[in-house]
């Protein structure tokens, strides 16, 4: 008789990923208790909050060889607290924000937990994480915005999957795995979840949650989609085609900021969607790089654009900001980087990811490899339209242009550095380690013998 030796499950994986959950997920959850004590100082509190994002670095480098061995390996772990606190550095001291800055600590927290531990803990925090991105969507309902309902609703999809996934049947099973990926690595008509995060939500709970959303989407989709049938992910190529084009053609027509940077992510990272098919399921480290690329630069632009609103003013139309390279260099500069990043231009993440998951395509899905370039060129024309019109424009003398702050201009950089990290980080080193071979046990006595 024959038997293969396998991990502890139940109480044993969970004390054994206790360490990992109370480095990652419990630093920036007892710090969202904690910061209750610097309520009434708006300044003091925004620097704890960023002072917690920090620590939260350090707790996932000290189970950094924990995270490496996780489905999307290090790299998402150790961006998504950078994130939160480039985040958090660029928003004003108002005391009307605090709130803000405890939501974002609160969902980084569900975030890290929603990429290791056990099995239990990662569905407990997405699930966790879902419903708060739903509460805050129902807090900022507004009736002539219907984004934020189909939001709310592509979310409750997203709940009811995850929920569903581990007790549905064979036939119930791959939709229930799909419902649980699709509204946070958006792919249309599921995509509203995650476009209405970035329009709805204020200050940086939107900033983080446009870097967040995607790359816990991505781990589901790795964690669940291994077993999906083959026509399935066919089907799910034509449809991030489809989608990824429609989304260009919504970011073009849009002449609100938050709505172009957000459809046009849409329509960028459903083209991952696209490569995954090919391949029936995400290639990593291809798709970690292209997704957290995409996701980086989506997050930097919403913090640039916070920089103009902070300015002049969330009432005012971003067609009325121009030549602000004349006053406001230093911004010029990163939005700018920031921008060539969202358009695919190396050495930045979103360049290296797409590059690699072309390279991994099989021959046979070369054939739509055109129409995703004309996409991507479509998707990215927004952007520097968009960027030379605000840097480069007709001068504006009535505007008055002040340069950026010291913590403004940390935050854009730290988007630009992380986004520059990505793209040139060898390949090697976001490469999962692979798992040690099974043991096989004879009972008969004999030796183990390495399968």
């Amino acid at each position: 008789m024959q038997g293969i030796a396998s991990p502890g499950i139940g109480l044993e994986a969970w004390i054994a990923d206790a360490p990992l959950a109370a480095l990652s997920a419990g630093v920036p959850l007892a710090g969202v208790a904690a910061a209750l004590a610097f309520w009434g100082n708006a300044r003091l509190l925004r620097a704890f909050c960023v002072a917690v994002a920090v620590a939260s670095v350090v707790g996932v480098g000290l189970v950094a060889t924990r995270f490496a061995a996780t489905p999307l390996g290090l790299l998402p772990a150790a961006i998504l607290p950078a994130a939160a606190a480039a985040a958090l550095l660029g928003q004003p001291a108002h005391r009307g924000h605090r709130l803000w800055w405890l939501e974002t600590l609160l969902c980084l927290g569900l975030a890290l937990g929603s990429l290791a531990g056990a099995d239990i803990w990662q569905h407990a925090c997405k699930a966790a994480l879902i419903m708060v991105v739903i509460f805050l969507l129902v807090r900022e309902r507004s009736n002539f915005e219907p984004v934020a309902w189909w939001g709310m609703g592509a979310l409750v999809v997203c709940l009811a999957g995850l929920l569903l996934v581990r007790s549905a049947d064979e036939r119930l099973g791959p939709w229930a795995a799909l419902a649980a990926c699709v509204p946070l690595l958006p792919l249309v008509p599921f995509h509203a979840g995650y476009a209405a995060s970035l329009t709805r939500l204020p200050g940086s709970t939107a900033g983080f949650l446009a870097v967040a959303l995607p790359l816990v989407g991505l781990h589901s989709a790795v964690t669940l989609l291994s077993d999906l049938p083959g026509d399935l992910w066919t089907g799910i190529g034509w449809l991030a085609l489809a989608g990824a084009a429609w989304a260009a053609v919504r970011a073009l027509v849009r002449t609100d900021f938050r709505g172009m940077v957000a459809f046009g992510s849409v329509s960028l990272l459903s083209l991952a969607w696209w490569f995954a098919a090919g391949t029936s399921g995400p290639q990593i480290p291809a798709a970690t790089v292209y997704v957290a690329g995409v996701a980086l630069a989506a997050g930097g632009l919403l913090a640039a654009w916070q920089v103009v609103r902070s300015r002049y003013g969330d009432a005012l139309d971003p067609r009325g900001v121009s030549n602000l390279v004349k006053g406001m260099p230093k911004f010029a500069t990163l939005s700018y980087l920031l921008g060539l990043a969202a358009m695919g231009l190396p050495p930045f993440g979103p360049f290296t990811g797409f590059v690699s998951q072309a390279i991994e395509l099989p021959l046979a899905a070369w054939g739509g490899l055109g129409i995703v370039l004309v996409v991507w060129l479509a998707a990215s024309w927004y952007v520097i339209g968009m960027i030379h019109r605000v840097i480069f424009g007709p001068d504006r003398p009535e505007l008055a242009q002040t340069d950026l702050v010291p913590q403004e201009l940390i935050a854009l950089a730290t988007y630009v550095l992380l986004l520059a990290v990505v793209g040139l980080l060898p390949g090697g080193m976001l490469a999962r380690p692979e798992p040690p071979a099974p043991t096989i046990v004879l009972d008969a006595g004999l030796e183990e013998v390495q399968r």
